[in-house]
């Protein structure tokens, strides 16, 4: 073998140890859900709030350096809004320490009490909180920061998500019909549309969806098996700056055909 085909034979073979090394390093960097953000520093006062959106895994970092952040949320309209909060520090801490979230509206004014505190805890990870607050069209404005006074000897990350709390229907009745069933509901204001699942399994295994009109009052279910017992739910899909959010599925109702 010549000294210049060792060469390349042995360029070849460092290239492929490079390249495992660098799966193998990739696989160990934690997956993030879809549409997550990163803070943009210099994010430490309202007039440098990084921007966020609705549904977003945000994710921040407090430190000695970096002691606050600030987000805005601009929303079209009011309503009820789902925060969850996790606590992202991967090690055990010699210290107790706590990082507080704190909203404030477009004239940052405080919203009363409305915050989130989460006690940091010394176990590998830690389970996501989450509360509820009403919040007005707009911009809207979270802090985060330590609501206790200490010395950071690590940095102290984080991650938060927003969602819409879409208030959901109820089955009024489901009348069985010749392998059919007709359901009819509560109707909600600002709904889109509907939509009704239904399942010969409790558990909604396989379960079918129908869609249909936020005008209708009620539907009929056709093309079913005669004599058969279905579990059926509903639940409201409401649209809020062109895109649809969905409510909870409403109770299960039974009907057996006939």
């Amino acid at each position: 073998m010549s000294p210049s085909t060792s060469i390349m034979k042995l360029r070849s073979t460092c290239i492929t140890v490079a390249l495992i090394a660098a799966v193998s390093l990739l696989a160990l960097i934690p997956e993030r859900a879809h549409a997550a953000i990163d803070e943009v520093e210099n994010n430490n006062s309202f007039e440098t709030a990084t921007p966020i959106s609705m549904n977003q895994n945000v994710y921040g970092t407090i430190d000695s350096s970096d002691k606050e952040d600030y987000f805005e949320i601009n929303l079209p309209t009011s309503g009820t809004i789902k925060i969850t909060f996790a606590n992202d520090r991967f090690f055990k801490t010699s210290w107790n320490s706590r990082i507080g979230m704190d909203i404030y509206n477009s004239h940052f004014e405080p919203f009363g009490d409305a915050y989130f505190h989460y006690k940091n805890v010394s176990v590998k990870t830690t389970k996501p909180e989450s509360f509820t607050i009403n919040l007005k069209k707009g911009a809207n404005y979270i802090r985060i920061v330590p609501n206790s006074i200490i010395t950071f000897d690590e940095p102290h990350p984080y991650h938060f998500k927003l969602s819409h709390v879409i208030p959901g229907t109820t089955i009024k009745k489901a009348t069985p019909a010749k392998k059919a069933f007709t359901v009819k509901w509560t109707k909600k204001s600002g709904a889109a549309k509907y939509q009704i699942r239904y399942s010969t399994k409790k558990s909604m295994s396989g379960a079918k969806t129908v869609n249909v009109s936020k005008a209708a009052k009620s539907k009929k279910v056709k093309g079913l098996k005669s004599g058969k017992k279905y579990y059926v739910q509903m639940r409201v899909v409401k649209k809020i700056g062109g895109q649809l959010y969905y409510s909870n599925w409403s109770s299960k109702k039974s009907v057996r055909t006939k």
